[in-house]
């Protein structure tokens, strides 16, 4: 009789650690931990909508294809199951596509790395990622980066010095 009891206990304590492996994916954003974290072939997926509102975007759904915005310019785009994205208006290849869970659509989280910079820590021995830095300092809130800033920069000066020689030119022809 002991030992039914014992090899029940065991089972039972076996069941109950099974929840606890298949959950052990996790990604922490700036320490603070996401929700419903996806494993997919060997890679871990995150929610594509919370952090781009987390950072002010908008995200704009019409299946399969998913973009987040702010102040009007396009920060990303992606299409369920196709590992091409548009970010910034540049295509980027992601390791693992994204994917339609529950109707969520989930995203690498190195795909947050390629839209602000941020760092990503992972280890897929332990099926966690860490991301830090993830903001949109670099950004500027409108999709620029600080040398498309520079460059428009010296094409308004450089609009400014024309316009002046033309208006220069016609008040000496009309002299």
């Amino acid at each position: 009789m002991p030992n039914r009891f014992l090899c029940a206990a065991f089972a039972l304590a076996g069941l109950l650690a099974i929840p606890a492996f298949a959950s052990a994916a996790s990604v922490t954003i700036d320490g603070t931990p996401v929700a419903d974290v996806v494993a997919k072939d060997g890679h871990l997926l995150v929610p594509f909508r919370a952090p781009m509102e987390e950072i002010g975007a908008t995200v704009d759904w019409a299946a399969p294809v998913a973009t987040a915005s702010m102040n009007g310019s396009q920060l990303v785009q992606i299409t369920i199951d196709s590992k091409t994205a548009s970010i910034l208006n540049s295509e980027h290849t992601l390791t693992v596509a994204p994917v339609l869970v529950n109707s969520l659509a989930y995203v690498p989280p190195e795909l947050l790395a390629d839209i602000s910079h941020a760092h990503v820590a992972y280890s897929p021995d332990h099926m966690t990622a860490t991301v830090t830095d993830f903001d949109l300092e670099g950004i500027n809130d409108v999709g620029f980066t600080p040398i498309t800033v520079w460059i428009w920069g010296w094409i308004l000066v450089a609009a400014g010095v024309i316009a002046g020689l033309m208006g220069f030119i016609v008040k000496q022809q009309t002299a």
